[in-house]
């Protein structure tokens, strides 16, 4: 893609602002009730945002700087994942390089006016 070999704008903030900046990440499962929702697919099961849909939460945080520095999950989110991108499909992250934490919300809506 044209996108291939470009920083995630996390990275490229952090090479910015250092420790002064917090980024963080944000995926979701499904989409409802926007005009585009008809063209958003559930999460690939394969994927870093299937991953996070598979824990059931409708919603939640996780702080990355939390995370042991050495082990099987520090390792996991070292490497590079496949997450959905609105642009081209398909895009590779490595979280602890891209984001301070991640948000997951499972269903996203539009806000309704009271």
């Amino acid at each position: 893609s044209v996108w291939d070999g470009l920083q995630q704008a996390g990275v490229f903030a952090r090479s910015a602002l250092g420790q002064d900046l917090v980024v963080i990440g944000t995926y979701y499962g499904t989409a409802e009730g926007f005009p585009q929702a008809n063209h958003v697919l559930p999460p690939n099961p394969g994927t870093m945002d299937g991953l996070l849909a598979s824990l059931g939460s409708p919603a939640y945080l996780i702080d990355l700087r939390e995370l042991p520095k050495a082990g099987p999950l520090a390792d996991w989110f070292r490497r590079p994942h496949e997450v959905r991108d609105s642009l081209d499909g398909i895009n590779l992250v490595r979280p602890l390089e891209a984001y301070d934490a991640i948000l997951y919300i499972q269903q996203l809506t539009p806000s309704r006016r009271p």
